[in-house]
């Protein structure tokens, strides 16, 4: 929409009101800008250029990583030229714009790494680009090499070539993770911390894998896919268990629930086993009957067992299932924690997920379906936050380590294969045999091209994608400030420079290694420069901090009421009024349609805080009480229409609130509850509220006041 009022206007009216306020523009990362997007920023420097203001372009054609966004990296290596002008004469204006006030300057010197990492970079690079990289691709890659900063010297790359069927018993990804692990340990030795070390990797599955590894060996571990809320089994437990409350009949959630209890159960009994052979340890020494010992740590480990099938049962009984549909959700999650023992022990993700309830209920409301709706809307996004001073090794995709530093990069699986980012290409038909298709939409598949007049489309786009590659690269390469390994594959023996499939990354370190005299067949890590050893002394403040060891909750209801509508309930004016329960039961019968909901009603009290526990039994009594008598009983069975505190808004503007209308077709029953003694006003409050619902064509049959204290009567007016 925005593209066609740009392309229509000189100064589209949006652009030039902006232009009023932002003088200068500054884009970065212009080597990811789209086709439209440029286009759509162009009067904005159009407009400031013309009245002589500075704006800057700034990018890296060799880190264009998001083509699969539509990224355009030719809009950056033909700048001032525009690449599609569309014929548009007003575009071409402002190209010309661009060429009169262009000054291009390259960036040479390189202010992260040290010496070393740059300099094989150059060295890498330079040979790609002379020797792999395909001819039309060459121009992005021209002059790669970067001046060395002077104040960083040293610095240290190391590659490792690990074969890719090792033996049956230990597979690539394997040897990877140790190589990994000994990569990490070496750093803690060198005097780096865990914080000081970054993983980087193509997807989130090889991050997840290597993150499982590293956790398992007590390697203290950040990554974005490990601190997503959705990932924590506890945090899927409550989401699986509110479902269930509104689909009480699907099998996978009730699966999914057994399956995190018999987890937990395990894990309780793992434990229990360390006590027992502790136990069984210490009764050499201490207990003279060590098989009673043995016995007595096995009978609390089944104890765990039975208190474990009980929970699981119990959250599976209907009426279990409906008191806690009553719960609002933040309740209704702490009530599962509670019952559950999840908070036996501190969890972060149950933590922030509560953070996240709470958050949701204060913007929205407190309805379970609402907050599961959102939820799935959002999980992908919710993680924890982990303060930048955490000592952990991060882990991250490259596209997320784009235009980041670390001292200590470690890239793993340095083996990827180009990929065709296109499944299909749309193509203008220019066929005159086919003259009725205006495009025609081919597949990328070089087999179906190959012997086509269309296979220049497929050509091109295999170029590009080895770019991407090329790019990928490059970027993850150039993230080291002190060290710099990576993990590949070893070439097979049969590949040469010569004969390979070049579109390898393991091809392209391996054909660099070999360009440069260095390879060997026998050998699998290269070295480059020297481990830098990280400096002892630390000018980072650390901040005191207290660990919880245990998650504090507990039934806020038996410490704290809390009423929402202390108005409608308590009767400040009169205390007297308050203890004998009279505006209570009022206000509870105003939300009772039928006999059948008064369970309900009063349970939805309770969750909400009005009463605690005792309250609620001495309230339902009154209540019962009430309906004892006959004929309030009528006014409250079904088969009529029932109006509680319906409003009734007169033309001028007042308002009246019946307490209760019993409507059947156009009768009505008006009725109120009153408390304390009666009076001549109550009885004449009754009669206007008839006389309203005459005047909007009911039939008035009969009125009544029903008067709420120590007994009850009920009074026709």
């Amino acid at each position: 929409k925005i593209s066609e009022i740009v392309f229509s206007e000189p100064v589209p009216f949006i652009y030039e009101r902006l232009g009023e306020r932002y003088k200068h523009f500054f884009i970065d990362e212009f080597q990811d800008t789209s086709v439209l997007q440029w286009m759509n920023l162009l009067p904005l420097l159009d407009n400031s250029l013309a009245e002589g203001n500075f704006n800057m372009v700034v990018g890296d054609g060799k880190q264009a990583i998001y083509r699969f966004r539509n990224g355009e990296i030719e809009q950056f290596v033909r700048l001032p030229k525009l690449v599609d002008k569309t014929n548009n004469p007003i575009n071409l204006e402002r190209e010309q714009s661009l060429k009169r006030n262009f000054l291009g300057l390259e960036l040479k010197k390189n202010y992260r790494s040290r010496q070393n990492v740059v300099e094989f970079n150059n060295d890498l690079f330079t040979y790609i680009s002379e020797t792999i990289l395909p001819q039309n691709c060459r121009e992005i890659y021209q002059n790669p090499r970067q001046e060395i900063n002077k104040e960083k010297p040293r610095g240290f790359v190391s590659i490792d070539f690990l074969e890719k069927n090792i033996n049956a018993e230990v597979s690539f990804e394997d040897a990877t993770h140790y190589r990994i692990l000994e990569i990490i340990y070496r750093q803690i030795e060198l005097g780096f911390e865990y914080k000081d070390i970054a993983i980087l990797c193509r997807g989130n599955k090889e991050s997840s894998y290597i993150a499982n590894y590293l956790a398992k060996n007590a390697i203290p571990v950040v990554s974005s896919e490990s601190l997503l809320l959705a990932y924590s089994p506890s945090v899927s437990f409550l989401i699986a268990c509110m479902k269930l409350i509104h689909d009480q009949d699907n099998g996978i959630l009730r699966e999914e629930i057994k399956r995190f209890l018999s987890n937990e159960k395990r894990r309780e009994e793992v434990a229990d086993e360390e006590v027992a052979v502790a136990v069984a340890v210490a009764g050499e020494e201490e207990v003279a009957d060590e098989e009673v010992a043995v016995a007595g740590a096995v009978a609390v480990a089944g104890e765990k067992e039975v208190a474990g099938a009980v929970k699981e049962m119990d959250l599976f009984d209907k009426a279990t299932l409906s008191r806690l549909s009553k719960f609002p959700v933040y309740d209704l999650c702490e009530e599962l924690i509670s019952i559950f023992d999840l908070n036996d022990e501190i969890d972060p993700y149950i933590h922030y997920f509560l953070d996240k309830v709470f958050e949701f209920t204060s913007k929205h409301n407190t309805a379970t379906v609402d907050f599961i709706d959102w939820w799935e809307d959002k999980k992908e996004k919710l993680s924890l936050v982990i303060p930048e001073e955490t000592n952990a090794v991060r882990i991250m995709t490259i596209h997320k380590a784009k235009g980041l530093e670390f001292p200590v990069v470690i890239f793993p699986y340095a083996n990827e294969k180009l990929k065709i980012s296109e499944n299909i290409f749309w193509i203008s038909n220019e066929d005159e045999n086919i003259s009725k298709l205006p495009f025609l939409m081919l597949p990328a598949i070089k087999g179906a091209l190959e012997k086509t007049d269309y296979y220049p489309y497929y050509q091109n786009e295999e170029n590009k994608s080895f770019l991407d590659l090329t790019n990928v690269l490059y970027v993850v390469m150039t993230r080291a400030v002190d060290s710099l390994y990576v993990i590949s594959e070893k070439p097979k023996d049969k590949e040469t420079v010569e004969d390979s499939d070049k579109s390898k990354m393991h091809f392209m370190l391996s054909a660099f290694l070999m360009h440069s005299g260095t390879w060997s067949d026998e050998q699998i890590n290269y070295s480059f420069g020297e481990e830098t050893q990280q400096s002892a002394e630390s000018d980072v403040v650390r901040q005191k901090s207290y660990k919880l060891e245990k998650a504090i909750s507990r039934d806020w209801r038996k410490h704290a009421l809390i009423s929402k509508r202390a108005p409608e309930i308590w009767d400040i004016d009169d205390p007297n009024r308050n203890r004998q329960w009279g505006n209570l039961v009022h206000t509870v019968l105003s939300k009772i349609k039928y006999l059948e909901d008064k369970d309900a009603v009063l349970d939805k009290f309770y969750l909400e805080g009005y009463f605690d526990k005792d309250e609620k039994k001495k309230l339902s009594g009154k209540i019962d009480k009430v309906f004892n008598n006959q004929l309030v009983r009528l006014f409250f069975t079904k088969g009529v229409e029932i109006k509680n505190e319906a409003e009734i808004l007169l033309p001028d503007g007042k308002s009246y609130r019946p307490d209760r209308i019993v409507l059947d077709g156009k009768k009505a029953v008006v009725i109120d509850y009153k408390t304390g003694k009666s009076s001549e006003y109550h009885k004449k409050q009754l009669d206007n509220y008839a006389s309203l619902l005459i005047d909007m064509g009911y039939e008035v049959d009969k009125k009544y006041l029903i008067y709420i204290d120590d007994e009850v009567e009920v009074v026709e007016v």
